[in-house]
């Protein structure tokens, strides 16, 4: 594994994580509102959960940004990652469209697009989960494709929510 490829993962997934935390620890009541609309939580569990997960983001952000236990942070991202998309994917199967997805970049209805998004963070932290194993060391042009590369994915998932957004709204307004 190439050590720029690697970090980049590292930083993008540590970026996400940490910012995906912070919109839930920021309003934890609207949080846990979301999370009730899932209806996946039994009631009396909702509000420990809603606390839980944040504090699980936190701590893949922290291993994946600090470089210590970065495979632990990858296969724990893995792990979140999968939860979401099986929450996500149960509420599609129901029929319910409407619930905000609640990870914190805007308020974006569950759809399609979110699992797709999902499935390419989760290659993403698999990449991550794979040590470095290059000859070279890592040199000073690595940090900097390391930051470029979480720009632009940063970018890119900014993009896909709006896009999801996006449809869910022009689709309420032809009703």
């Amino acid at each position: 594994m190439d050590p720029a490829l690697h970090l980049a993962c590292r930083l993008g997934l540590a970026a996400l994580f940490a910012t995906a935390a912070a919109h839930k620890l920021r309003d934890l009541p609207s949080f846990q509102s979301t999370l009730a609309a899932y209806r996946i939580v039994p009631a009396r569990l909702t509000r420990v959960v809603a606390m839980a997960l944040p504090g699980a983001e936190v701590i893949v952000a922290a291993a994946l940004f600090g470089g210590m236990n970065v495979e632990f942070g990858a296969a724990a991202a893995v792990v979140l990652l999968a939860l979401y998309s099986g929450a996500i994917g149960i509420n599609l199967v129901r029929g319910r469209v409407d619930i905000d997805c609640g990870c914190g970049i805007a308020a974006t209805p569950l759809g399609p697009l979110l699992l797709l998004r999902n499935a390419g963070l989760i290659c993403v932290a698999l990449v991550a989960v794979v040590p470095v194993t290059t000859a070279r060391p890592p040199v000073w042009l690595d940090g900097f494709t390391a930051v470029a590369a979480t720009a632009c994915t940063a970018m890119l998932l900014a993009g896909v929510d709006a896009a999801a957004s996006n449809r869910r709204l022009a689709a309420l307004r032809q009703r």
